[in-house]
């Protein structure tokens, strides 16, 4: 990855090159991305979700 050289090492370590932390950000984008892509109703009276 060309970014990862402007990570400090021990972020880089717990992060980009844990492949724990790739599950973790798949599941957190699945997660928004259903809730984005799920029926529409709104959550509350004043929603401004799409």
């Amino acid at each position: 990855m060309e970014m990862s050289r402007f990570i400090p090492s021990q972020i880089k370590e717990r992060t980009v090159d844990n492949p724990e932390y790739w599950a973790y950000v798949q599941a957190e984008v699945s997660a928004m991305a259903s809730e984005l892509l799920s029926n529409g109703s709104p959550k509350t009276r004043f929603d401004m979700g799409m």
